[in-house]
């Protein structure tokens, strides 16, 4: 049943047909769906209708002159910095809260430079979070 109904909603939809329409030509045969449903089954049977193929790459042909001079240069020219982070790490919050904040009182750190120390270290939080932890402990930034 369910079937035949999608092959109604297919055809009506392939004339032209509004989703409200089709819900109004089928209401009319005694089958009765929601105008949102119809479009929810068109939207699905677009999709389940594509092919699932894996995106291709561009071949060495279609790259453009920037890329391909990118690529000619040297390793040691590309870059001087590792493109790679240390894995991360994990921390209570109750250490890293006392971390944070004896480099904001004792080193006299601003919330950015912790964030690097902290990146440096392994542990990824942001100027924002740092700047969010340190006003929970009553700093006044």
């Amino acid at each position: 049943m369910a079937t035949e109904i999608d092959a109604e909603i297919k055809r009506m939809n392939a004339e032209g047909k509004t989703s409200r329409e089709i819900s109004e030509e089928l209401a009319k045969r005694n089958i009765f769906v929601t105008w949102q449903r119809v479009r929810g089954r068109i939207a699905f049977m677009a999709r389940k209708g594509r092919p699932k193929e894996a995106p291709q790459r561009p071949k060495d042909e279609g790259k453009t002159p920037e890329i391909q001079s990118f690529q000619s240069k040297p390793e040691s020219a590309r870059t001087s910095q590792p493109t790679t982070n240390p894995a991360p790490k994990g921390i209570s919050r109750a250490v890293l809260d006392i971390k944070i904040w004896d480099l904001y009182t004792k080193e006299r750190k601003m919330p950015d430079e912790i964030s690097e120390i902290l990146c440096s270290e392994g542990y990824y939080y942001g100027e924002g979070s740092v700047r969010t932890r340190l006003r929970s402990q009553g700093a006044d930034i």
